[in-house]
Order: structure tokens, then C-alpha cells, then sequence
């Protein structure tokens, strides 16, 4: 009876470990399947679907229809792919993120600094360009008379505004650590970078704070603001993809790396650097 019992619980084991071991290799490759086949699934799709910032340099949308550094850039891509492309506009960052997480947008786009803070929950494509942040204040002609701040030591306890969660952010909060004082960080739920910087042409914030490339495009529509001051180092600006998704990620270097050597790229930056 014991020799029966135990030959059971032997063979109960036997099934049990047989069970795990042929799970742990169809997950093994169906997880890899996953991996590896991120881009045939998105062709399959028809559809690209990327995420970012409206503003007037990445992308926004006119009656002649959507326009943008960003947004032309992944039309290219879906052009190269012979994809539709949808583009998905987010004030707030951490929505953004949620969307790639959660499998509801591909790419993530700019403007976005690397930085190693979102190192493990993203991964970053080849480098698209080269820029900085800039504080946007009034100039001294909108501003009472008051010379616009020149040195980023003077922020400190100072309000400085952001768009939700911007991982702009985490430039502030070292630059704060450098001049050993705080830095009052903000932000307005729902307001995006336009908004952002009405509020300070209309005194309603002093200071706003957003890549350089982006606050340039607003010099025309919001004469009385002043970009001049720098925060910190300049910066390189990337898209970035789930960490998983190898081959989209492989395919997006491979037309970064060829398409920011061509003659249409340079354009594309004239067009909306200019």
C-alpha cells in the first residue's frame, strides 16, 4: 500500500514537473514570437500609431491639416512601411506613457530628452537631434520693466510651470541640487505647452519651462515672450518604444540613421526651426 502511495505521489511529480517544463518553453516562445514580431504585426495592422506633444514644432493640426517636425517624421516612417499613421496628441506625459505601456500606441515621440530615469520603462532609438530647455518669461517691455532672469541661480523659490509630468522635470529638480535651493515646481492639469505659455504672455505664470526648438515656434504668435535664458546642458532628443519591441525598434534606427543623413531631413528641420 505504501509502495502504491508512493509510486503515485512519483508519478504525480513526474506529470507535474512535465507540465511546468512544457509550459515554461511554449511561453518561453511564444513570449519571444511576441518579441521578434512586433513590426510584421504592425504591417499586418496597416497602422502606426504614434504618441506626443502638440505644440507648433512637433505637431498640430490647421484647416490645411496636420503638420510638425514629429508628425512628418513618422509620416515618413509610415510612407517607408506603406502604413497609415495615426497620431495621438497628450498633454500630459504620464498619459502618454500609460498609451505605450498599455499596447495602445507603438511609438512615443518627441519632444523627449533621453534620460536615464525612463531608461527601464522605455527604450530609446538612435539620437534625432540636438537641443536644450529654456525658461520662457516676459521680456522687459511686457514685464513692468523688469529684466528677464539671466542666471538660473536667481530661480531659486522661484515658480517654475511645466505641462504634466514632463520629464523636463527631473532637469529642474538637478538644477535646484546645483544652486542648493528649492525650485517650486508646477503644473496646470489639462494645460499643454500653448497654454502654458499664453499664461506667462498673460501674466498669469512668470515662468515656463520646455525644450528650446518648441518655444522658438511660438516667438511669432507670442512677441512679449523672452527665450534666452538656458537650463542646462543641451540635450538629446529621441523617440522610444516598449522595451519588447525589438524589430520596430531595429526598424525605426534604420530609418533614422538614413533619413537624417538626406536632403529631406535637413528640410524638414529648416522648415520648422526657420
Amino acid at each position: 500500500m505504501i509502495k502504491q502511495t508512493h509510486r503515485a505521489s512519483l508519478v504525480l511529480l513526474i506529470i507535474f514537473t512535465v507540465f511546468w517544463s512544457v509550459f515554461a518553453i511554449l511561453y518561453g516562445i511564444d513570449r519571444h514570437n511576441k518579441m521578434s514580431s512586433d513590426m510584421p504585426r504592425i504591417i499586418k495592422r496597416g497602422v502606426i500609431r504614434v504618441c506626443g506633444e502638440e505644440d507648433l514644432f512637433s505637431f498640430y493640426t490647421d484647416r490645411y491639416g496636420p503638420h510638425g517636425f514629429h508628425y512628418e517624421l513618422a509620416k515618413a516612417f509610415a510612407d517607408r512601411h506603406h502604413l497609415d499613421l495615426e497620431y495621438i496628441s497628450k498633454a500630459d506625459f504620464e498619459d502618454r506613457l500609460e498609451l505605450l505601456h498599455a499596447g495602445k500606441c507603438d511609438i512615443l515621440a518627441g519632444p523627449l530628452p533621453m534620460i536615464k530615469e525612463l531608461q527601464g520603462q522605455v527604450a530609446y532609438t538612435e539620437p534625432l537631434l540636438e537641443s536644450c530647455l529654456v525658461l520662457i518669461q516676459r521680456d522687459k517691455a511686457h514685464n513692468d520693466a523688469k529684466k528677464p532672469v539671466r542666471d538660473p541661480v536667481l530661480l531659486g523659490r522661484k515658480k517654475i510651470f511645466f505641462t504634466a509630468h514632463s520629464p523636463n522635470i527631473i532637469r529642474t529638480h538637478h538644477l535646484s541640487i546645483e544652486i542648493c535651493d528649492s525650485i517650486y515646481i508646477r503644473y496646470i492639469p489639462g494645460f499643454n505647452t500653448e497654454d502654458n505659455i499664453k499664461a506667462v504672455s498673460n501674466k498669469f505664470v512668470n515662468f515656463f519651462v520646455c525644450d528650446k526648438m518648441v518655444a522658438r515656434s511660438y516667438l511669432k504668435k507670442y512677441p512679449g515672450i523672452d527665450i534666452q535664458t538656458r537650463i542646462g546642458f543641451t540635450q538629446i532628443q529621441v523617440w522610444a518604444v516598449r522595451p519588447e519591441k525589438n524589430s520596430l525598434l531595429d526598424s525605426l534606427n534604420i530609418f533614422i540613421s538614413e533619413y537624417r543623413k538626406s536632403p529631406a531631413f535637413a528640410r524638414l528641420l529648416k522648415k520648422y526651426s526657420d
